[in-house]
């Protein structure tokens, strides 16, 4: 899907799809494909039939893998929510700075192995 469509573009419309069934999940496969054919519309996708049948199957399985969306959503809330709050903290910040630190290292070894000095002129 990625390739036709373009990969923001993909994961956009599956994010788009997954929010819908988990606020108001489709009853049937008409409904899936109404709610697939309306969300790609709205973002300017266009989708083929064999993307959008790829579509209803891979949302059926995983409606048949009793997935909890809105489980899965508060999730990956949480685990934003302690990434951003771990990067505001102190630690945080701190762990930054060395990665940038160590960058900067291997950076200057880097440029220092590909300078050299002056030609001399050997007379």
């Amino acid at each position: 899907l990625g390739e036709s469509i373009g990969t923001d573009n993909a994961v956009a419309l599956l994010a788009k799809i997954k929010e819908e069934i988990a606020n108001n999940p489709p009853q049937t496969d008409a409904d899936l494909r109404a709610l697939i054919e309306k969300i790609a519309k709205d973002l300017g996708i266009t989708l083929t039939e064999d993307e959008i049948n790829s579509l209803i199957s891979l949302f059926n399985k995983m409606k048949n893998a009793n997935i909890d969306w809105n489980q899965v959503n508060d999730q990956l809330s949480k685990a934003k929510d302690k990434l951003s709050s771990f990067l505001q903290s102190e630690e945080g910040k701190t762990f930054i700075q060395n990665i940038i630190d160590i960058l900067k290292e291997i950076w200057n070894a880097i440029k220092s192995a590909f300078t050299s000095s002056e030609p001399q002129n050997n007379q």
